[in-house]
């Protein structure tokens, strides 16, 4: 409990120290109610202020006498009557929403030390204590970086959140807003919700395509997966052994990762899954490796000759296209091999492929077909030049 253990009794009288604009028959800052019994846990109470009847911590109210003192009392970097600005926006408060740059009153704690309740007038609640700043701090706040993003930067979700009063779906766009409770958290505006998440459960927008396939510990993102285990608190439909789902990013932790079922997604840790289907990537991976080991190399001078002959260049941009042997981005830096048909693969993936099938991936064209039209026309060029 904040600020020490604090002993209201049945019947006492109180005095509320936060405004509940949600609540059905809102409630002020300063309302007097009638403890009525203790809330869920210890240190909850259920107040009766007669219009109105409704849960709240014990620190969010006091004895009558005591509310001329709390009303000064220090809420973390602030004091009760601090006017502040909201870092972030909320559509999902009631009775009206949230916006980013709303101005408000700092009342007291929220649930834990790191938040803080806010009454904006035409809205009230909680807040962690990052997401406010002073109203002249709040133009500086705006040009913020927030780990390797700044703020008012577009991102895309790398995880989905079903739980949320308003679905969020992998690949869902965003504004970066604040940070969040940790240095590790940003909190981002995804427009029909805002929510906290990790930093890396979102990325740019042109990052988003390579981080399909990426590493998440054991497994790889767009792995299938079956659940070893029953969540039956899991929301909005618990979760059962057996259930199968996808395999998004990393979770809050290094050994943990998120999964998507379907009817509901959250967190599990490693063990806690098993692989049911890899990746496309890692599936023709394996089958291109099986290959190699079935059908031994060629001795080492028809491989030559046949290499040779195909030119091998240094990427210096991106490729418009993944190479379609492993379905990789081809990438700056990057040895590729060009075949006479003009597609182009990573050098390793194409030359692995012409040793087992001999032929272009794309356009099933045999290569030394390939190579015997190539000098046809360089020959033809030559007797003209001639």
């Amino acid at each position: 409990m904040l600020n020490g253990r604090q002993q209201h009794r049945v019947g006492d009288g109180v005095c509320s120290l936060v405004t509940r604009t949600h609540w059905p028959e809102p409630v002020t800052r300063g309302q007097l109610g009638i403890v009525e019994r203790p809330g869920w846990t210890e240190d909850d109470v259920v107040v009766n202020f007669g219009h109105s009847r409704g849960q709240l911590k014990v620190h969010q109210v006091c004895n009558p006498t005591e509310f001329d003192t709390r009303s000064q009392m220090q809420v973390g970097p602030f004091r009760a009557g601090d006017r502040v600005c909201s870092l972030r926006s909320d559509i999902a408060w009631r009775p009206q929403p949230l916006r980013r740059g709303d101005e408000g009153i700092v009342e007291c704690y929220g649930t834990t030390k790191a938040h803080i309740v806010v009454n904006f007038g035409h809205t009230s609640g909680q807040l962690n204590v990052s997401e406010v700043c002073f109203p002249e701090e709040c133009s500086d706040a705006a040009r913020i970086q927030v780990g390797p993003y700044m703020v008012g930067e577009c991102v895309r979700s790398l995880k989905t959140v079903l739980h949320w009063r308003a679905p969020l779906h992998k690949g869902d766009e965003g504004v970066v807003e604040c940070h969040g409770a940790t240095d590790a958290d940003v909190v981002v505006n995804f427009g029909h919700i805002t929510g906290q998440m990790k930093l890396h459960q979102v990325c740019r927008p042109d990052e988003y395509d390579r981080a399909v396939g990426s590493r998440v510990g054991p497994y790889r993102t767009g792995d299938r997966v079956r659940s070893l285990i029953d969540l039956e608190s899991w929301r909005p439909r618990p979760l059962h052994a057996g259930d199968e789902g996808v395999v998004e990013c990393y979770g809050s932790t290094e050994d943990s990762l998120v999964v998507n079922f379907g009817f509901v997604s959250g967190q599990l840790s490693f063990d806690d899954v098993r692989i049911h289907a890899p990746h496309p990537v890692e599936r023709l991976r394996h089958i291109v490796d099986q290959m190699i080991v079935d059908h031994p190399r060629p001795p080492p001078h028809a491989l030559e000759s046949v290499l040779e002959s195909l030119p091998v260049e240094v990427l210096t941009t991106a490729g418009r296209e993944p190479c379609q042997i492993c379905l990789g981005d081809m990438l700056p830096g990057e040895r590729a091999r060009r075949l006479p048909c003009l597609h182009i693969f990573h050098e390793a993936c194409v030359d692995r492929w012409l040793l087992r099938k001999g032929k272009c991936p794309l356009d099933n064209v045999e290569l030394k077909t390939m190579l015997e039209w190539q000098r046809s026309v360089e020959n033809q060029e030559e007797e003209a030049a001639s």
